[in-house]
């Protein structure tokens, strides 16, 4: 029993964890589960665990369903602090849900981080939370629409996290949420 024990960590365990290390560790977590399946007993058993074994390493969520994890949890985690007022950030004590630019904007955040998060409508809170994130670069970052504009250069006028955003969540609108999100929408 311990060594069949041994032989499923193997295929199961080991293999998760070399998917994650690069581009060629799919092939390698394959061969592997190749080669353990080969060790147990029957042809039958060989061919019935390779093949489920190998079913299972293709829907490993991996890297990108993580950055999707993070990027709702930190868009949720502003939001909260503008709407919740937790924690308590000087900049947005006056914040009111629905009340001016900051208020629309925390709740977009709010939701739609949370949204995100949990792969639920990802693709549209997602785009909804990439225009956000545009419209605060033009106007709150870089102040287009104002008489005296900003620097164009993020590294000047303190933009660069709000590029980033929207580019990662337009990435997500167009590919999606990843398998472990609760619709694909």
């Amino acid at each position: 029993m311990g060594a069949v024990l041994t032989l499923v960590l193997l295929a199961v365990i080991l293999p998760l964890a070399i998917n994650e290390a690069g581009e060629l560790a799919p092939w390698l977590a394959k061969r592997l589960i190749c080669w353990t399946a080969g060790q147990l007993g029957t042809p039958e058993a060989r061919e019935r665990y390779g093949e489920e074994w190998l079913a299972n390493l293709d829907h490993v969520p991996g890297k990108v369903t993580k950055l999707l994890w993070v990027l709702g949890l930190l868009f949720f985690s502003v939001g909260l602090a503008k709407i919740a007022h937790f924690p308590d950030v000087p900049g947005f004590d006056k914040v009111v849900p629905f009340d001016g630019i900051e208020g629309w904007s925390g709740m977009i955040e709010l939701v739609g981080g949370a949204l995100v998060c949990i792969g639920f409508f990802s693709r549209y809170a997602a785009f909804i939370c990439s225009g956000e994130m545009a419209i605060a670069y033009f106007l709150g970052h870089w102040a287009i629409v104002t008489s005296s504009p900003h620097s164009f250069y993020p590294v000047i006028n303190g933009g660069s996290a709000a590029i980033l955003y929207c580019f990662v969540f337009l990435y997500f609108a167009a590919g999606g949420p990843g398998p472990w999100a609760i619709n694909q929408k």
